[in-house]
């Protein structure tokens, strides 16, 4: 029997791994030099750290989210999970029964979603405009509707609420990560340690270092207009906040 909890559990993890995915999956090919204005520079263009790290981001999340609903399955409907996936689900001293909903991992899963989707949103507002470079496209424009007549960067807000979510979804009690005894393996241990460490550490170089260098890039492309626009629009990241 599937309880109620349970379900919203499963349902919870599959749109916010989803989002997630979607929000962090490039939606299109790295800034190559014929697209870029040469007269503009910014930071950050290095290909490997900037495209297929966050890639690698994306897949992870999307996996761990499969994990998490299949332990879900597991813990409702063992025969549906065949024996050698078992094992690799529930590790010694894990016990997938103790999967639940806490207040904070709820939150979390909460945060993904909303993140995922203003992150998303804000995505498509720039259309062929968002690229993971920094650079100013030879044909750009200053979209300054939508969520962008709000804040200034977007997907970054969309980042802190995902990045923030997937911590507490992931390392408060009742997560597969915490119950399932994947953390009592030396593998699971370090590679789990590396990817929360790189939560971290994307969030404090994405959100502080890169928006101020994609701030004043946009501002030496755009001039007049962009300062116009950021005196409509002064917050970054968060109305009222910063």
């Amino acid at each position: 029997m599937l309880y109620f909890d349970d379900a919203l559990k499963i349902i919870i993890s599959a749109i916010g791994s989803y989002l997630f995915y979607k929000a962090y999956r490039p939606p299109h090919a790295p800034m190559d030099a014929k697209e870029r204005d040469a007269n503009v520079k910014g930071a950050m263009e290095n290909r490997f750290w900037s495209q297929y790290l966050v890639i690698l981001k994306a897949h992870t999340q999307l996996f761990l989210g499969i994990i998490e609903i299949s332990a879900m399955l597991l813990k409702n409907w063992p025969s549906l999970i065949p024996f050698p996936v078992q094992s690799l689900l529930s590790f010694p001293e894990g016990n997938v029964e103790r999967l639940h909903f806490s207040t904070l991992h709820v939150i979390g899963g909460l945060m993904i979603i909303m993140g995922g989707a203003i992150r998303v949103w804000a995505i498509s507002a720039l259309g062929h405009f968002f690229r993971f470079q920094v650079g100013i496209q030879k044909d750009h424009r200053l979209i300054k509707h939508g969520l962008y007549a709000v804040v200034r960067h977007p997907s970054y807000m969309g980042m802190q609420l995902t990045h923030i979510g997937s911590l507490l979804w992931h390392l408060t009690p009742g997560s597969w990560v915490r119950e399932s005894g994947v953390l009592n393996t030396y593998m699971g241990l370090v590679l789990l340690s590396a990817y929360f460490c790189f939560i971290v550490t994307t969030f404090y170089t994405i959100t502080i270092a890169r928006m101020r260098q994609e701030d004043k890039v946009i501002q030496q492309a755009f001039g007049k207009e962009w300062e116009e626009w950021a005196k409509t629009v002064p917050y970054r990241v968060m109305p009222g906040v910063y």
